[in-house]
């Protein structure tokens, strides 16, 4: 399962991966939309995640050679020559990051023994949303800013993120902290808190840059 605002409106959504591939049946990856924190909506099929484009559920897995080192196996008796054996596909991980610098995160999709894909989020594409990308550079404990707490508060709502440098099975999600904004005017004041894990507490005002990355970097020292 990974996390992340994949339609800029301020509010986290679960992208959820299913399937375990052969022998096992076809599980449906999942797209929850947080409702304003009142509830998830499944969005898989009204986005388009499923069904799959080309209308895949299912792969040769193996073949089955039925005159040779398989004759004896039971699907193959009584038969000759090679069997190809099929088996569902399986999603083991997503990681999610801005590909197209729309300011919407996009997903990729890792599949089981087979070719990934990637699902590019359109609301940016189809009206004009503000998000806040804010890249953090650690200078004590870690350079990458793992473990940092950030929160952003604007037009009386605060977000609230947490980087941990994980994702879904063995992968991870971009780095930079991703806030969706929603639609909102030009000209923001913000707040941002960010929480180090040394200790180190960093608040920042103002205008929120119109695009682009805030880039924040560890004061030497806690205030």
């Amino acid at each position: 399962m990974s996390t992340g605002d994949v339609n800029a409106d301020g509010w986290e959504d679960l992208v959820v991966t299913a399937g375990m591939g052969y022998p096992f049946r076809y599980g449906i990856d999942s797209l929850l939309l947080n409702s304003r924190g009142e509830r998830f909506i499944d969005a898989e099929f009204l986005l388009g995640i499923e069904p799959r484009s080309d209308g895949r559920t299912e792969r040769i897995r193996f073949t089955l050679d039925r005159d040779g080192a398989h004759r004896d196996h039971p699907e193959c008796r009584g038969h000759e020559g090679m069997r190809p054996v099929r088996g569902t596909l399986g999603t083991r991980s997503a990681a999610l990051a801005d590909l197209d610098r729309y300011g919407d995160p996009d997903i990729v999709i890792n599949e089981f023994n087979d070719r990934p894909r990637l699902l590019f989020s359109e609301p940016a594409r189809r009206r004009p949303v503000r998000h806040l990308p804010i890249r953090l550079i650690g200078t004590r404990y870690n350079r990458d800013g793992l473990g940092v707490l950030v929160q952003v508060t604007a037009e009386g709502r605060t977000s609230t993120r947490f980087r941990n440098g994980k994702s879904g099975y063995l992968s991870r999600s971009s780095l930079p902290l991703h806030f969706g904004l929603g639609i909102l005017p030009g000209d923001i004041e913000a707040e941002i808190t960010v929480q180090w894990p040394s200790g180190a507490r960093q608040t920042r005002s103002g205008p929120l840059p119109p695009d682009g990355f805030l880039l924040i970097e560890e004061q030497a020292s806690p205030e």
